[in-house]
């Protein structure tokens, strides 16, 4: 789900050609989803 919502974001990104996005560490937080697993997928 994670890949998925990045993917769908860097997408967006292009569409609009913006050169630079900022992409939070999502569900690491309360839900307890790994740092080093959101990073990875994230970059």
């Amino acid at each position: 789900m994670l890949a998925s919502a990045v993917e769908a974001a860097l997408r967006q990104a292009d569409a609009h050609d913006l050169r630079s996005v900022v992409l939070p560490a999502i569900n690491t937080g309360v839900f307890g989803y790994p740092m080093a697993e959101a990073a990875e997928v994230i970059l």
